[in-house]
């Protein structure tokens, strides 16, 4: 979900990721999973106002990916 959200805000993804010490957290058990389920709920509905204005096409563009992968491939 951190990922989307820097997509749609951004245009890009980094890593580490900025919210990686709250998947810290949630994942050495110091964030209870009733709070962080409650966290990531209010992420979700964020994220779903902010895809209603993205800029981000609908579709990707598959000719120009499925020729950028066979360039690597090829190389």
């Amino acid at each position: 979900m951190f990922e989307v959200k820097d997509l749609l805000t951004k245009g890009e993804i980094v890593f580490p990721l900025a919210q990686a010490e709250f998947l810290i957290k949630v994942k050495t058990g110091q964030i209870t999973w009733p709070q962080a389920n409650d966290d990531l709920g209010n992420m979700m509905n964020e994220i779903e106002s902010i895809a209603v204005t993205s800029n981000l096409p609908e579709n990707p563009d598959r000719k120009f990916w499925n020729e950028f992968i066979l360039s690597i491939y090829l190389k």
